[in-house]
């Protein structure tokens, strides 16, 4: 398609890049596009163009090109903070202004891009249709009677009708898997802590994650190369996240965790954690050693205190 709506995210922005376009007029183009037919499909939502205008006018501004998305507009699935952009999570207990980026929103706009709203998703992510009480029911956009699917429906749907180049979605029971099947674009699910989650489905002040495993993060895209150029941007480690084996709290960078205090950093002769990324898993805490039956003896995981703790 030649439509400019349509072009992968990589040839937008070598065109910006290129000064044949500029990041004001292709965000312009997408929110034409989001005025004419997210009425319909309701995929996109928190929309902030003024703060998007801005964001454009600054790419157009500088004197090179800041990343591999210099200058591209995008949605982000309505689960990863970004700072001064509304974020809700489909429901009124998760309804919030972040005053800072998520990981992964900090990592594309270093890479230049532009994120102009939120896409839609059910009730903590947790239905394979993306409708919720506060925006709101997602339609396909090949078919208005049928769904997307879920919780990425709302990223697939604005992907399929054009609305944005790239998305970035989660994964804990298919949703980076049966929305892009749906609508027929491409998703991958990553391998867990490929993508830092940091600031993705941030529960309240005080309260400790909801999910802690098996949940992962992922680039959804129109074409396998766009697929690839999100990947390597949002992919890599950061400081790891201590959590306390008791309780399951987040504890703070010194490892003092605020019910147990450092009492929690127990020694454990356990195998260390698989290294994923790069990442040096040295600073990440060790489970402590727990009682096992006899039958698991020829387990690697099977440690003295546990032989000790089985011989009594």
């Amino acid at each position: 398609m030649t439509d400019l709506s349509y072009l992968p995210a990589r040839r937008l922005a070598d065109r910006i890049k290129r000064r044949e376009l500029t990041a004001t007029e292709a965000l312009q183009t997408y929110l034409d596009r989001i005025a004419k037919h997210n009425p319909a499909l309701n995929a996109v939502v928190s929309l902030n163009a003024d703060r998007a205008f801005d964001a454009a006018r600054a790419a157009d501004a500088t004197a090179a090109p800041t990343g591999a998305l210099h200058g591209v507009p995008m949605t982000l699935k309505d689960a990863h903070d970004v700072a001064g952009l509304r974020t809700t999570i489909g429901t009124e207990v998760f309804d919030r202004m972040p005053s800072t980026d998520g990981t992964v929103a900090a990592r594309l706009r270093a890479a230049g891009a532009i994120i102009v709203g939120h896409s839609n998703v059910p009730p903590f992510l947790a239905d394979y249709r993306s409708e919720n009480p506060i925006f709101g029911r997602t339609t396909n956009p090949w078919d208005a009677e049928r769904t997307p699917g879920g919780s990425s429906g709302g990223a697939t749907a604005a992907l399929a009708a054009g609305l944005t180049p790239v998305e970035v979605g989660s994964d804990l029971a298919g949703s980076l898997r049966l929305p892009p099947h749906f609508c027929g674009v491409y998703g991958l699910k990553a391998t867990e802590n490929r993508i830092p989650t940091t600031g993705f489905f941030r529960p309240p002040d005080g309260l400790p994650p909801s999910v802690r495993i098996l949940g992962s993060l992922g680039p959804l895209a129109r074409d396998l190369a766009d697929l690839e150029l999100v990947l390597r941007i949002i992919s890599g480690p950061t400081r790891p996240t201590r959590t306390c084996p008791r309780c399951r709290c987040l504890a703070d960078a010194t490892g003092h965790c605020p019910s147990y205090g450092s009492r929690w950093r127990r020694p454990c002769r356990a195998p260390p954690w698989p290294r994923a990324c790069g990442a040096r898993w040295s600073a990440w805490p060790r489970p402590p050693p727990t009682r096992v039956r006899r039958s698991n003896r020829g387990c690697p995981t099977w440690t003295g205190a546990s032989r000790r703790s089985s011989a009594r």
